[in-house]
């Protein structure tokens, strides 16, 4: 997805993108880090040492500023990302499509094309502004949380890192199922798009001859099958999400199984076993809210794939400087 949607950023504003990229990095790791920093802190205050508990809290202060500014250069830089996008997307499918041969339009690729101008370019406006970031920061911050619990308890780091592939491969297998529905819908629309088309190009005609009910029912038949693709993309994301959001749960109430059983066993204190439990509430927090957001980043990732497609068809060869027959002079119609 970030390499189909770097390809639609202005040439001129590409050189936000490693700005924009640096703030999101430094926003989930110093997220991380300070929710990994709860850990010893919540250790020294229920333990009574409050000189190692002040000097933790400033450590916390120090990530939280440091995720201030970063939270703050990846929204300005994602801002002037969009807006440049917005300005400079249509325009550019505009020249594309008017480089195109003739042969390339047909109904087909008429109905396909009006629903990449109107809907494919609205989908991507928003990533770099809304989406991607909680996307990035859903894999960087229990990564960095994962990684700092070696510091207080391999265990638990070991069990927040066997959880991540099997997250990954349910959000994976979602993503999957809604990609095909999310597929269907545009060529239903594609389909729809082209109806309507034929059907007002044809007006001329139907107002002086007539019409009869077969042009209607060809175009409600198409936009009823809009209408059950719709249906289907939103039932379609539905189980993704919701299996999802159960794992995700789960794997919060496996974290917490495995703190109390340590703190059980003797092998953890009371202090640092609530400690953990904080942490494992922060660890799976980014991925709730990243599936909040996935249907609107599946929906995105298709929409740039379908954009990239069409700025990808083949266009006109040109002289890279015309030519005269001999005796003609430019502007001559003789």
């Amino acid at each position: 997805m970030i390499r189909d949607m770097i390809r639609l950023v202005p040439d001129d504003k590409r050189h936000i993108l490693p700005r924009y990229f640096a703030a999101v990095l430094v926003l989930g790791v110093a997220q991380g880090l300070a929710y990994s920093a709860l850990a010893p802190l919540l250790t020294a205050v229920f333990g009574g040492d409050l000189g190692t508990a002040w000097r933790w809290t400033i450590a916390i202060a120090v990530a939280l500023v440091a995720v201030g500014i970063a939270r703050y250069v990846q929204a300005m830089a994602g801002m002037l990302i969009g807006s440049a996008m917005m300005r400079d997307l249509r325009l550019r499918l505009g020249r594309h499509l008017g480089s195109l041969p003739l042969g390339w339009f047909s109904d087909n690729t008429a109905g396909k094309t009006s629903r990449v101008m109107m809907a494919s370019t609205n989908e991507v406006l928003r990533v770099f502004a809304q989406l991607l970031t909680p996307l990035i920061t859903a894999v960087l911050v229990p990564v960095t949380v994962a990684v700092a619990m070696l510091w207080v308890d391999w265990r638990v780091s070991l069990t927040m890192v066997i959880t991540a592939p099997v997250l990954y491969l349910v959000n994976r297998v979602g993503n999957t199922l809604f990609a095909g529905a999310t597929e269907a819908q545009h060529d239903a629309a594609a389909r729809a798009n082209e109806q309507v088309i034929e059907f007002a190009q044809a007006q001329p005609v139907l107002r002086v001859f007539g019409t009869d009910a077969s042009h209607e029912r060809q175009l409600m038949s198409s936009l009823q099958a809009l209408r059950t693709a719709i249906r289907r993309a939103l039932f379609a994301s539905v189980p993704g999400l919701a299996v999802f959001t159960i794992v995700v749960q789960l794997t919060f109430m496996l974290l917490v199984w495995v703190v109390v059983a340590l703190a059980s066993d003797g092998d953890l204190t009371v202090p640092t076993a609530i400690a953990l439990i904080t942490v494992s509430s922060r660890f799976i927090e980014p991925l709730s809210q990243a599936a909040d957001l996935s249907s609107a980043i599946r929906r995105a990732q298709v929409a740039a794939r379908r954009i990239n497609a069409l700025l990808d068809a083949e266009t006109i060869a040109e002289p890279a400087e015309p030519s005269l027959r001999p005796g003609r002079r430019c502007g001559s119609t003789a």
